[in-house]
């Protein structure tokens, strides 16, 4: 009892002292063990994107070096995009930052097609634009073919005419592994 009372005299005493220091805020509650826990699943995005970075050193697109990559970006999370996205565009290496914009909206567009595609549009630089977004449309074709396909219809014209072909070949192969025949079907369609 006496231990306690001291205490609470102890923290009454700490209050009044912090109040006198000006710009002291009171002290920082003690985070819950939950708190703590969830703080150590966060990847920290700056560490990630510099490891990938570090992977494609160079413009590197050895199969080693993107899967790589891949390993650091895909544990970024969606929520986290605007953070990772500010980062890629303060690496230093010219010649791995568009490879870096493609691969983390690629692998958006798996989640979230839409507004990657949107972002890669409307705010990637123009000299990375037309990959990236190519690297969306992959995406996002190899992922929900009906999906792009659906886009394409309304918006007119994905890209230049190597690019449809390469991203008509990823929907038909996409089709062909679910419905080989509904595939041949829309071949002979479009």
């Amino acid at each position: 009892l006496w231990q306690q009372r001291r205490v609470a005299a102890l923290k009454t005493e700490n209050a009044i002292l912090l109040k006198r220091i000006p710009g002291t805020a009171a002290p920082p509650a003690i985070p819950s063990p939950a708190t703590l826990a969830a703080a150590a699943t966060v990847p920290d995005v700056a560490s990630l994107i510099t490891q990938a970075a570090e992977a494609l050193r160079g413009g590197s697109q050895h199969v080693s070096a993107v899967n790589a990559a891949l390993g650091f970006l895909t544990r970024i999370g969606t929520e986290q995009m605007s953070v990772a996205l500010a980062r890629i565009a303060e690496v230093p290496d010219a010649s791995a930052r568009p490879l870096l914009y493609k691969y983390l909206l690629s692998y958006w567009a798996e989640k979230d097609p839409s507004a990657a595609l949107a972002f890669a549009r409307n705010e990637i630089p123009d000299e990375h634009r037309t990959m990236v977004c190519e690297g969306v449309l992959t995406a996002w074709a190899a992922r929900n073919p009906e999906s792009m396909l659906g886009w394409k219809s309304k918006t007119g014209t994905l890209a230049a005419p190597p690019v449809q072909d390469s991203l008509m070949a990823t929907v038909f192969k996409t089709l062909a592994s679910q419905d080989p025949d509904g595939a041949f079907q829309w071949l002979t369609r479009t």
